[in-house]
């Protein structure tokens, strides 16, 4: 497989007919591409920035941004606060936070034995892994909210070293 980095100048390319079917783009620069009668089956975008700023993401000329954005925050209790510019709406955000970690370590505590990121086995993450972890949080939250999730990872596992 061929790989190319930021070093390959591919900026205002144009690939007509091409073959890009199982192709990997991991922190790539794609903005302002465009795409014309292309196959998309299948496509899998992950893109924390995709809220910021005043972008858009159009498919057949729809801007799926806000669908997006409605999607996650029915997912995802309490994400829609995570924009909060007062106080008050913060403290709300942090609630929900609190909340549905509260439910996630819950959950992770009663799945079957051997599973690697059980509560009492947080003492046992490398940095690497809970690295990992908080990444995938991250990618849907804010980046005030990211400072409070890190510090509450940070805490729970302390926390569980403590205890044992």
């Amino acid at each position: 497989m061929a790989t190319f980095t930021r070093a390959d100048k591919l900026q205002e390319a144009e690939f007509v007919g091409t073959d890009l079917s199982g192709a990997r783009f991991v922190r790539a620069d794609l903005s302002g591409v465009v795409m014309r009668g292309v196959d998309v089956q299948g496509a899998d975008i992950d893109s924390p920035w995709l809220f910021d700023g005043e972008s858009f993401l159009r498919v057949n000329g729809v801007d799926v941004i806000p669908l997006v954005d409605a999607e996650l925050n029915r997912r995802f209790p309490g994400r829609a606060g995570r924009r909060a510019e007062d106080p008050d709406g913060l403290r709300a955000a942090w609630a929900a936070l609190e909340r549905t970690w509260s439910a996630t370590l819950d959950r992770a505590a009663a799945m079957p034995a051997g599973n690697r990121h059980r509560p009492e086995e947080l003492k046992e993450l490398t940095a690497s892994e809970a690295d990992q972890f908080f990444k995938k949080i991250a990618a849907n939250l804010s980046k005030r909210s990211l400072v409070m999730v890190k510090s509450t990872l940070r805490r729970a596992i302390r926390r569980a070293r403590s205890t044992s």
